[in-house]
């Protein structure tokens, strides 16, 4: 059986990594340093961004609207 916990679970690691992130972007673009020396980071940043859109991607597909089934009526 699925945990139903699962999806919840991969929405907030990719939350953690979209913010984790976008911080690094940020850090490492306002870093007055040459380029070379933040670069690292901005890759860094990019692929953890990736990766929360994939995780995000992978948890977080829709419920399918099930039809109710009808009882028979009485004889």
């Amino acid at each position: 059986m699925v945990d139903s916990r699962a999806r919840w679970r991969l929405r907030a690691c990719a939350v953690a990594l979209l913010l984790l992130g976008g911080g690094t972007i940020v850090a490492s673009l306002q870093d007055s340093d040459p380029w070379w020396s933040w670069l690292p980071h901005l890759w860094q940043g990019v692929l953890s961004v990736a990766l929360g859109l994939l995780l995000f991607a992978a948890g977080g597909r829709r419920r399918r609207w099930r039809v109710k089934k009808r009882s028979l009526p009485p004889l």
